[in-house]
């Protein structure tokens, strides 16, 4: 399931990840998330989305404006 797919980006705010999942999605690009947040202890951990190899270079621009649009948010 993984093998063939390369991690593009880990948060532990659930909304963060989703939102960006949903980005890919409407360009056109398949992904998963990975939950590796603690059972117990919701605050530890992240989620990491992943996607396919072969979608690297246009998951990375997407990727790009989806930062710049955060870090212009929380300012």
């Amino acid at each position: 399931m993984i093998e063939n797919r390369v991690k593009i980006y880990s948060n532990n705010d659930f909304h963060s990840v989703h939102l960006l999942k949903a980005l890919l999605a409407d360009e056109g690009i398949s992904c998963i998330i990975l939950n590796q947040k603690d059972s117990a202890y919701q605050m530890i951990g992240e989620e990491e989305l992943y996607i396919n190899r072969e979608d690297v270079i246009q998951s990375l621009e997407v990727l790009r404006k989806f930062e710049s649009e955060s870090e212009t948010s929380s300012d």
